[in-house]
């Protein structure tokens, strides 16, 4: 059965456990919830492979972490720039780490 990506209010009702824990949303984007004994915090986490294709190493980008305080991403949000941010690395060919520093003035 294919499994479908999470809703706001799914992802806010996710509880802590005794591990760490992944939850797929769509498009290479995960949901990452520390264990309780490390505060139990959600982040988002975008997978991408570079160079792109099978031979390339798969590496992880952290987006941010889940909420709507200042400095923190809603889902709408995550998937928005995650979006942004992979379209970035397929038209410039770079490795996403280069991201921030390509993008934000120094």
């Amino acid at each position: 059965m294919p499994q479908t990506s999470l809703n706001d209010s799914q992802v806010r009702a996710l509880q802590a456990g005794p591990k760490r824990s992944t939850h797929a949303l769509g498009n290479s984007l995960l949901l990452v919830v520390e264990p309780a004994l490390k505060g139990g915090s959600k982040r988002f986490v975008g997978r991408y492979r570079f160079p792109p294709g099978r031979s390339g190493k798969q590496k992880e980008y952290s987006l941010g972490v889940y909420g709507r305080g200042h400095g923190q991403l809603t889902l709408k949000e995550a998937r928005d720039t995650w979006t942004k941010i992979r379209a970035w690395g397929l038209d410039s060919g770079e490795d996403l780490h280069v991201y921030k520093q390509s993008v934000l003035p120094a």
